[in-house]
């Protein structure tokens, strides 16, 4: 994740193991976000196709911003914090 923390998100095909697991992950219907727990602020690094088609939100609003914001007056605390730890 050492990409992640330079603040570059790799391409796919340039060989790392990042970008082999976004050119898998892309496609499919599940949505994926990637994220560094060490980096401040535990923003989204990279998002795939799945997850703004579930999220409702694109790549362009998602990417470096806190998964936090998916949260709303239905979300459960005790959920939350069952998924911190």
């Amino acid at each position: 994740l050492k990409e992640l923390q330079k603040g570059t998100v790799p391409k796919h095909g340039d060989g790392t193991w990042l970008a082999a697991l976004q050119a898998a992950v892309e496609g499919i219907p599940i949505g994926v976000a990637i994220t560094d727990m060490k980096v401040p602020g535990v923003t989204v690094a990279w998002c795939n196709k799945g997850f703004q088609r579930v999220s409702g939100y694109p790549k362009e609003e998602t990417e470096g911003v806190n998964c936090r914001f998916l949260q709303g007056k239905s979300t459960e605390p005790v959920v939350v914090t069952k998924m911190v730890r």
